[in-house]
Parts: structure tokens; sequence; C-alpha cells
């Protein structure tokens, strides 16, 4: 099945929102392994959304609109993609009443126009929207439905006449649930005969298209509740995913790595995709129960994993803080962060995880070499000879912030994020530090230059990230592991910056991530 996405609105146009519900939808159908072949955004106009839902309904099996849902007088979603499968628009009366209970039946606030959302193609499979009041909406149809032209005529008069008509019983108007239960009784002889939750068809209808409402909170509601199912009905087949997320290696050296095992998968299945510094891998199975797909996934899974193993922070993980607060947590240990270019970023994504709290109570933004020196105890010969951008600066903010903070694990970061070169140094020359105490180490003195031999260097400060890094420097003393990674991440391009922070505070948060794993668990 290949599907498209047709965005209405012509404030996504003008940038005054993000088509976020685009991603979310190709998201979704990405895991049913549904084709995405083409994604439109249209704005508000007649014609130019006929064009658009014409061309759509003829190209594509399955057409996934968002927005034109409303009470206005330019919101015809509805209204176009009716006339393309002459569909005559009737009231629908349980919409009508949900509609208003939403305003809890005070006519003050409900306003005529809102009985235009109401008004539904006559045979459609509705979805309630319990968030709003837009109902959505679901046709089923032949190819041979769809006329060769479509005329949109007099919109109005036909809401006007479907609401003076009243609601009707023969309208062939039903909520997908109850649509869901005939198919699996028809299907199966009996609803009991078939495993809960599992609902198939004997035939997958030619075109279908589903209309959504284009506030997120209302679609992403009604995806979930009533698309999510309906889709799964399509197939007598489960589509199953996972995500391997990987950390310091890039795409195209990861599917260099693995590229002759990915040719000869066919089922399951294992695609890269490339993310803002690091990427990821999404294993997909299809069988014929959800338990089945999983035990095919399952070894390809752990083999992959064992193959990539140094880059992979996590299976079905959000991000790396995420992972990172958790470990944490589960360790009992806590961490705390010096900045210099990355500005907090660091900290921030670390408490922008839910239950932060347990694991950082202290960080510092030190910009100025004073606050280094005074904050951190940053020594100010370090400064005078190196710079605040070195080796040498990291590992002694690195130092300094879990010596002043008491926390387990210390992490530093100081860089040049530009637009300007600092210190003779380019932009994009970035050092990322982590300190943590090993209790299983010797109380020595080694000190000062790089050790490749290290077991925690290979480790931690492992990396193979575009577009340079060199190698980590680890230093031993007092019973204390400090690692230093050098970042060359600049690209000589105005987008910089940004890309260079955030860059920078993944290193660290991944160093951290890793220097906890090395750490015995508290308790």
């Amino acid at each position: 099945m290949n599907a498209e996405i047709l965005c209405v609105g012509t404030e996504i146009l003008l940038g005054d929102i993000t088509n976020t519900n685009a991603t979310y939808i190709s998201q979704k159908l990405a895991e049913k392994g549904i084709n995405v072949f083409h994604h439109t955004v249209v704005g508000d106009n007649p014609a130019r959304l006929e064009r658009a839902v014409s061309d759509a309904v003829r190209r594509s099996d399955l057409v996934i609109t968002t927005g034109g849902l409303g009470p206005t007088y330019d919101d015809l979603t509805k209204e176009i993609v009716s006339a393309h499968f002459c569909r005559q628009l009737r009231l629908h009366g349980p919409s009508l009443q949900m509609i208003r209970k939403y305003f809890g039946n005070d006519p003050v606030r409900m306003t005529a126009n809102n009985l235009k959302q109401a008004v539904l193609p006559e045979g459609c499979l509705e979805m309630p929207n319990h968030n709003g009041t837009a109902p959505g909406v679901i046709i089923e149809a032949s190819a041979d439905e769809i006329p060769e032209r479509v005329e949109l005529g007099d919109v109005e008069a036909a809401i006007r006449a479907a609401v003076e008509e009243g609601p009707s019983e023969k309208d062939g108007i039903r909520p997908v649930p109850e649509a869901l239960r005939e198919r699996l009784a028809a299907a199966a002889g009996s609803e009991e005969q078939m495993p809960e939750g599992q609902v198939r068809t004997s035939a997958v209808p030619e075109k279908i298209v589903i209309l959504l409402p284009g506030p997120p909170r209302e679609l992403r509601a009604m995806w979930e509740e009533y698309v999510d199912p309906y889709l799964d009905s399509l197939s007598e087949d489960t589509i199953v995913s996972h995500s391997i997320r990987l950390f310091g290696i890039g795409e195209s050296a990861m599917e260099a790595m693995l590229h002759e095992y990915l040719l000869g998968q066919v089922n399951p299945t294992a695609a890269p995709y490339a993310k803002d510094g690091e990427c990821m891998l999404r294993v997909t199975a299809k069988a014929s129960t959800k338990e089945a797909a999983e035990a095919m996934m399952q070894p390809m899974i752990k083999e992959l994993c064992e193959k990539l193993d140094r880059f992979v922070y996590g299976v079905d993980v959000p991000d790396l803080q995420t992972v990172l607060v958790h470990t944490l947590k589960e360790r009992g240990l806590t961490v705390s962060a010096a900045e210099s270019f990355t500005g907090g970023l660091i900290a921030k994504r670390i408490t922008d995880v839910s239950g932060a709290s347990s694991v950082i109570s202290y960080s510092a933004v030190t910009y100025a070499n004073s606050a280094k020196h005074r904050y951190l105890g940053v020594r100010e010969e370090t400064l005078d000879a190196y710079g605040a951008v070195s080796e040498q600066t990291a590992r002694e903010m690195a130092e300094g912030i879990r010596r002043v903070s008491g926390a387990d694990i210390g992490i530093a970061a100081t860089g040049v994020a530009g637009p300007d070169p600092s210190e003779g140094k380019e932009v994009g020359t970035c050092f990322v530090a982590v300190s943590y105490r090993d209790p299983a180490m010797p109380q020595d003195s080694s000190t000062g230059t790089a050790d490749p031999a290290g077991t925690a260097m290979e480790d931690i400060g492992v990396s193979q990230i575009w577009p340079k890094t060199d190698p980590p420097y680890l230093y031993r003393e007092n019973g204390c592991i400090t690692i230093v990674q050098q970042l060359h991440l600049g690209r000589g391009r105005v987008d910089d910056r940004e890309l260079i922070r955030f860059i920078g505070a993944s290193h660290a948060l991944n160093m951290a991530r890793k220097a906890a794993l090395r750490i015995a668990p508290k308790g």
C-alpha cells in the first residue's frame, strides 16, 4: 500500500506553525510498513486544494489529510474529498450530539457554523473527536468511483441543505469501532475466534482517504484510538519494528560496516537512518502475530547490537539524555556539568527528562576564564599556558565540577562554537571531558599523556563521528579517571553554531553514560 500525506493550511505555508503532523503520520505509517511517496502542503484555497486532492487520490492507495475540517467557510477538505468520491453530504446525528455536548449544550457558545462540522459524507466511517469539535472521517472506495472531473458546486448550499434535512438513519455513516467489529465477525466467523485486539478484513479497499483534524492534540489522540486499529485491520500480517539508537558513528560508516549483512536480509529487515550527530537502525519484521514477529526480530537485534557494540546506547529509547538519567538512577549515581560553549545545554537536556532531580543537583556555566578559576578551580597557570579551549582546561573543568558539586561524575565542555575563531582555534574545535572516581583503581598518579591501551578510554572516548575526532586523552590520579575528547565539528557553514553546541553536548552526555556503566552501583 502506497500512502500520501496532504496537509491543509495557509498557516503552514507561511511558516506560522511547524508541520509536526506530517512527521508524526510518516513515523506511524513506517511502523506499519506502509510506504509514503508524497508529502503535500496546500493552503486554504478551493482551486488549489481541489487539484491537490485530485492528484493524491489518483496516484496513491491511501491519502491522509490533516486540517480543513473546521467550521469556517474556507475549511473545505471534507467537502472537496466528498465530491471526488461522489458522496452526498449528510448531517450526522451522533456527531451533532457530541458537538453540542462539547459546548455544554449552550446555544450562545455554539454558533451556527459549528453545525458544518457535523455534516459528513454519506457511507463514511466516522471517528469521534474527544478533544475538539471536528470528527474524523474515513472514506473507502473503488478506483472507478473517482470521476474524471469534479464539480464542487455551491458548498454552502449543500451544507445548508444537509442541515435542513436533518439526521437520517439511512446515511450509511458508521463509527470506526462498529465497522471493525463487523469485519472481524465476517472474516473470522465470530469475535471469539480471533485473539483479543486483532481485527482482519478479507479485502482491502482500492482507495482510502482518512481525514484528520489539524490540531496535533486532536490528531494524535484520534490516530491512537481509531486510525491505528483501522490500519491494522487492512492486513492479515502484523508488522513490528524496533529502533537501535547509536552515537559516535555516522550513517555512512555504519552502513559500510553492515553493507553485506543488510543486503542479505528479507524478513526481518534493518534500515539505517541519520539524525543530528547520531544514527539509527530500524529493524522490522512481518508475521501472522506480534509474538511471531518479535521472535523473528530478536536474533537480528542481538546480532546488530553485538556488531555495533561500542556505539549502541539503547533499543527503543528516545534520546541520549533519557538513557543517561535512567542509567544514573538505576545505579544510584549523580552527575554535574561545567559548560562553556554549550551554554547550559547539557544541563538543560538532562533536566528535560522527568525524574532528573534525583541525579543532578548542581551545574555551572562558566564562560569567562575568571569563572572557570573561581568556581571550578581551573588553575590560572593552565588558562595562561593553554587557553580556555584546550584539553588541559577541559580536564580541570570536569574534575573541578565533580569536586565542588560532590557528584559521582563530572562532565565538561569547552570550545569554539563560532561564528568567529577564538584563541587562534578554528570554529568547531571543542574539548569534552568526563571525570569519575573508580573505587577499584589503585591510588597512583599517572597523568598527562594519551593512553591508547586504556580500556576506559577505548570505551568512553570512542567515536568515529563526522568530521574528525582525535584520539582521546586519559588521566589517572588519586583514584580518579578523567578522559578528554577533542572534536572538530566545524563545517564552515553559517548554521554551524547550534549544531556544534548540540553535538558537543551529545558527546558529553554519551561519555557520562559510559562512565556511569563503569562505576559500581551504590547500595
